[in-house]
């Protein structure tokens, strides 16, 4: 099933039957991803999913020809580029984003061309790869006013810094709290998803729990798999964190280890894609400042510490959409977690099979299995709980409130229409 990974497949496939929640944007309830235009009127012109994996593809290929052009520029045609290319191509993140489409998919070419346009100083063509960048989604502003800062401490790029923070800080104020707070979906967010589920159920909670309580926040912080996340991220490009620049990144991975959802915790996930453009862009520069010798050294490395989360080696059984990179963050966690998307998708086609056609519908958020084979279908779609009143079928899914400990215990996942 390559077409399951993000909410807004069914914002594209099925936007004219989407239960729109209260927002002046129709299809944008859950990310402001406004480049989202570009897939959806490609999906006008040939109305099927495999569009949205030939965009996938092409973008993930356009990112890695600007990659490496950054890399011959650095180092011309020679073993040391060919083992640039090598790690960059087994990091899990660039493989994943082939397995399916996501809007983050756009992040890495034009983060790379952004690079690419500074360090030719062109910044006017960088500052409107870098306002495309932000229609990714809301939260990339936080990342694009961090990276004003990283240009506003090197030579020649202060004005650009200073307006990637004024571009990134004014977003993020307007479109994630602003627009979300006077929309009234915070709430809904939050409990949807258990975003920060930890420190409380509503934003003020959170915060305050967040702040008063200190040690537990810290505690939470430095749990295993938010250690192993941060591993898998930084290992493989251990020189540069000896630079303060790797400060950059800091600041995210904080908000997805503090955001208590599993997924953001998986290296080779969208959440971590403009995090590894970053980091693979400052090891490239401290490996054309490092001694021809030791170049090899930090190539050999980076591949055998890559080696082990690359979604290419091996993939558990059933689900072809969980890389082995899924086991770095979770464990044993992620084989249970394959089986049980596998054995969900089972009965949720054979719940599926059982409406008619022609039939009206609505699907829960949490049965993403299904999106593409329910909008494919000749009647309406609409997600729970909007809109109830036109549909006579629903689908839903009810999760555990904690992941199973054993596989023997799977029939206490119910799936339920």
């Amino acid at each position: 099933r390559p077409f399951n990974n993000a909410i807004q497949h069914i914002q594209l496939l099925g936007l004219e039957h989407y239960a729109r929640a209260e927002t002046t944007v129709p299809g944008f309830a859950f990310h402001r991803n406004f480049l989202m235009i570009a897939p959806a009127l490609a999906l006008g012109v040939v109305r099927n999913p495999i569009v949205l994996q030939l965009i996938a593809v092409v973008l993930t290929g356009v990112a890695i020809l600007l990659t490496g052009m950054l890399m011959l520029r650095r180092f011309g045609w020679n073993p040391i580029a060919v083992g640039t290319m090598l790690v960059l191509l087994m990091i899990p993140a660039v493989a994943h984003s082939m397995c399916g489409f996501s809007p983050s998919v756009f992040a890495q070419p034009l983060l790379m061309g952004l690079f690419i346009l500074m360090e030719r100083r062109q910044s006017f063509g960088a500052y409107i790869l870098a306002l495309l960048f932000v229609l990714i989604r809301e939260d990339y502003a936080i990342f694009l006013t961090l990276l004003g800062f990283y240009y506003l401490l090197e030579p020649g790029t202060r004005r650009f810094g200073i307006g990637l923070i004024v571009t990134g800080f004014v977003y993020t104020i307007f479109f994630m709290f602003i627009w979300t707070f006077q929309s009234g979906h915070t709430a809904d967010a939050m409990t949807a998803l258990s975003l920060f589920h930890y420190f409380g159920t509503n934003p003020s909670a959170v915060i305050t729990n967040m702040l008063s309580h200190p040690m537990r926040t810290l505690e939470y912080i430095l749990r295993p798999q938010a250690l192993m996340y941060v591993l898998a991220l930084l290992l493989p490009f251990y020189p540069i964190l000896k630079r303060p620049q790797i400060l950059v990144v800091v600041p995210m991975m904080l908000i997805y280890i503090l955001s208590g959802m599993p997924t953001a915790l998986q290296p080779h996930l969208h959440y971590s894609w403009p995090l590894l453009a970053f980091l693979f862009y400052l090891w490239l520069r401290e490996l054309q400042c490092t001694a021809p010798g030791w170049r090899y050294v930090h190539i050999g490395l980076a591949l055998l510490f890559l080696l082990p989360q690359n979604s290419l080696v091996r993939r558990p059984p059933f689900e072809s959409n969980i890389a082995v990179g899924s086991l770095i963050a979770r464990g044993h966690t992620g084989q249970r977690q394959a089986i049980e998307q596998w054995r969900e998708g089972q009965a949720l086609e054979q719940l599926l099979a059982l409406v008619p056609p022609d039939e009206p519908m609505a699907i829960d958020l949490r049965a993403r299995n299904i999106w593409v084979s329910a909008l494919m279908r000749s009647a309406p779609v609409t997600i729970l709980p909007r809109n109830l009143s036109r549909v006579d079928y629903v689908v839903r899914v009810e999760w555990p409130r904690q992941r199973l400990q054993s596989l023997r215990t799977w029939e206490a996942f119910q799936t339920a229409a």
